[in-house]
Order: structure tokens, then sequence, then C-alpha cells
């Protein structure tokens, strides 16, 4: 069990590493390339995309520091924190390299189009909006022309139409009550962007 223990300790504590060295390759490039006429940190997208980058390293160093505090006090039952650890940097560590890969656009993989904090929600209900009027027009035709197949229809057009809702309903509500998120994430990228790395220092920094 030890051995497990020291294993879903190690992988963490090398995440951390692997993000770190992924934040500061995309904030070297961001801050470098141009797009539309800005450079790519200028973008709220972008600025919100490495705001995740920074929170979910943040939280990984934070869990793995306090990890090995349980260690070093000779506590012999952290399996369960060692487990938690190991789960939540391996997967946060594959987000952070893979955004890391997409706002290195040309150099890796993006999509290259402007998209803003408010925007791409608005869009995103949009899409489920529209896409669940081709639904219901779907199911409308079934009805209309008696199908076989239009209890089943009626079902699937039914749960989309509930999910899509739920989506719109959250979309909206996040763009009402999260505005202050986008002053921060601005403030904190601005930030991090001039020191042109991780603003936060490391636990055993003084």
């Amino acid at each position: 069990m030890n051995i497990l223990n020291n294993g879903r300790f190690g992988i963490p504590a090398a995440c951390t590493g692997s993000m770190v060295y992924c934040i500061h390759k995309t904030i070297a490039h961001v801050s470098e390339r141009a797009q539309f006429g800005r450079k790519l940190k200028e973008f709220g997208n972008v600025q919100e995309q490495l705001i995740d980058m920074v929170l979910r390293h943040y939280a990984t160093e934070s869990l793995v520091y306090m990890l090995s505090g349980t260690m070093d006090r000779g506590v012999q039952d952290y399996q369960l924190e060692a487990a938690v650890g190991k789960i939540m940097a391996s997967e946060n560590a594959w987000n952070v390299c893979d955004r890391a890969i997409q706002l290195h656009g040309g150099m890796g993989y993006m999509r290259e189009c402007e998209r803003q904090w408010e925007l791409v929600r608005l869009a995103d209900a949009a899409i489920d909006i529209y896409s669940t009027a081709a639904v219901l027009s779907r199911c409308s035709r079934a009805a209309a022309l008696q199908q076989s197949a239009f209890d089943c229809e009626r079902k699937l057009a039914e749960l989309y139409t509930k999910q899509a809702c739920a989506r719109v309903n959250l979309l909206m509500t996040d763009i009402l009550t999260r505005t202050g998120e986008v002053d921060q994430i601005k403030t904190i990228s601005d930030e991090i962007f001039k020191a042109g790395a991780l603003t936060s220092l490391h636990p055993l920094d003084y």
C-alpha cells in the first residue's frame, strides 16, 4: 500500500511541473502572437482559458503540499488523500496541456476566431435554442404525418428540449450573475502577462 501511496503522490507532484511548463510557454506565446490586429492576450476567451490553467495548477500544487505535509508528519493512513491527488492532478494536467495546445494556434491547434466571455455563452445558448426549434419541428412533422416512430421521436424531443432549456437557463444565469468574474479574470491575467510567469509564490518560497 505504501508503494501505491508513494506513486500516487509522485504523479501529482510531476503533474504540477508539467502544468508550470505549459503555462509559461502559453504566456510567452499569447503575449507575442497577434491576430485580428491584436495580441492574443487581449482577447477575453484567451484570458479566461489562461486563468483556468492557472487555477488548476494552483489547486493541484496546494493539494500536493498538503499531502506532503501529511506524509512528513508521519501519518500512515493517507491513501484516500493520495488517490484524490492522483486523480485531480492527472485530470488538471490534461486540461492544462490541452488548453496550451489550443492557445498555441498554428503551433498546436486552435480555431482562428475571437471568442469573448459573454459572447460564447450567448452563442451556445442560441445554438441550443435553434437546435431545439429544429427538433420540435421534426417531431411536429412526425405527428402530423402520423408516422409509426412518432412516440419514439416525441420522447427524444421532450428529453432534448428539457436538457437544452436547462443549458440555456444556466448560460443566461451565468452571464447575469458572474459578471464580476470577468473583471477578476482580466485583472489577474494582466498581472500574469506583465510578470511573464506565475505570480503566486511556490509554497517553499518566502
